[in-house]
């Protein structure tokens, strides 16, 4: 698959999920978070194409990053808190949303 064929794939993959929907991925230490300005398809064609130099400087940037234990335990007690999301196995990789994008989410409205 090539990798603008990967980036359509991703880009169409893309769901939105509920914290405890991602729970169980933290617990397993297989969720990645994912913060802007980096999107999810960028983050998860580097992953799908081991392309570690780039994926090693995201993380050094914060860009990418695992939950920490305080985070895990802040949205244990956010019961509004969503994410878009897309699956690279053996990743599941999320990008918390906005308030504004999760109203929109909850509210049924598109393009949030």
């Amino acid at each position: 698959m090539s990798a603008e064929e990967l980036r359509a794939k991703l880009e169409e993959e893309i769901l939105e999920a509920s914290w405890y929907a991602l729970k169980p991925h933290a617990e397993r230490g297989s969720l990645i978070l994912v913060e802007q300005p980096l999107s999810l398809p960028d983050a998860g064609l580097a992953l799908a194409y081991d392309d570690s130099k780039t994926v090693e400087a995201w993380l050094g940037e914060g860009l990418l990053y695992k939950p920490s234990p305080e985070l895990i335990e802040e949205w244990n007690k956010d019961e509004t808190k969503w994410f878009s999301m897309a699956i690279v196995q053996p990743f599941v990789l999320a990008q918390e949303l906005t308030p504004e994008q999760t109203q929109a989410l909850l509210n049924g409205e598109q393009g949030s």
